[in-house]
């Protein structure tokens, strides 16, 4: 017959306690998030004095048509400039070795403008489904191109050498955001699509990374007019699309939630006649979301 030993008051709050290498953890995670959480709304306010000028001028405005496009108009400004300027323009004057201080100007202009439009629309009462859609694909297809012409630049300036450990880099980065669109397109857009629920829209983790994408290619960039030979060019390039990755992490994870609830909701007062109670689970599986987060799943 087993005997049980009393655990008097010292010993049960010791058993308690968290150990110390324990606390320690739980304390620089709480830092961690209070860091996190300053350098977005850092960010935030950032964007939004970006845009304060173009506010207080349309505020007054805001119930017209076309002042509810602005967001809009924005977004498809930077969807058809942005290939012609880095393509037809600074690309062109990367090959050639010419001044390109004009072209990065518009670069970094058209980027600013992914900043602001987001508080536009908001504050503007002018947030679509549409603006939703045209910002996060003006964003991929200014990488595309941003891509494009980092890589032709290093083959005519370095020769093929560099080329294929930077492929790898690039494709590593942009997989988080393929596997997003994916998911979006296949899942959330035709539920958009049937009115049965609003687009998430971007995220402002999805902005930082952008932008420091951005910088990870200026920088690229301007080491290949300047010294092509120096090897701190791509090493800089490639640990801030190493950064801009982890920040893509951290975007696809707050969509991921959006995704699920969007979902869950639509179920709750669906349009058709049958329910599929599976289907947030499904969604979870798609997207590689941690089930457990949900407790267990029966």
């Amino acid at each position: 017959m087993s005997q049980v030993i009393p655990i008097n008051d010292q010993a049960r709050a010791g058993l308690e306690q968290p150990s110390r290498w324990q606390a320690d953890r739980s304390a620089y995670a709480k830092l961690g998030k209070d860091l996190l959480a300053g350098l977005e709304a850092t960010f935030r306010f950032v964007f939004v004095l970006l845009a304060s000028p173009i506010l207080i001028v349309l505020m007054p405005l805001r119930r017209l048509w076309v002042v509810k496009m602005t967001a809009n108009i924005m977004s498809f400004a930077r969807l058809v400039v942005a290939p012609v300027v880095i393509l037809g323009y600074f690309l062109p004057s990367i090959l050639q070795q010419g001044d390109i201080t004009k072209w990065t100007t518009w670069v970094v202009g058209i980027a600013l403008l992914d900043g602001i439009d987001g508080p536009c629309a908001r504050y503007l009462d002018a947030e679509t489904d549409l603006g939703k859609i045209l910002d996060p694909l003006a964003d991929k297809i200014m990488m595309v191109c941003l891509v494009l012409a980092y890589v032709i630049g290093t083959i005519h300036e370095t020769g093929w050498l560099l080329v294929p450990p930077l492929l790898v880099v690039i494709v590593w980065v942009f997989h988080v955001e393929l596997n997003l669109v994916k998911v979006s397109t296949k899942l959330i857009a035709p539920m958009v699509l049937r009115m049965e629920v609003a687009h998430p829209g971007a995220n402002v983790w999805g902005k930082i990374k952008f932008n420091v994408q951005m910088a990870a290619f200026l920088v690229g960039f301007m080491f290949l007019i300047h010294d092509p030979t120096n090897q701190f060019g791509p090493v800089t390039t490639v640990v801030l699309l190493g950064i801009a990755r982890w920040l893509a992490d951290k975007s696809l994870t707050r969509h991921r939630w959006e995704y699920i609830w969007l979902v869950v909701l639509s179920q709750i007062n669906p349009p058709a006649p049958q329910v599929d109670v599976q289907f947030p689970i499904r969604l979870a599986l798609a997207t590689r979301f941690p089930l457990e987060r949900f407790g267990r799943v029966a």
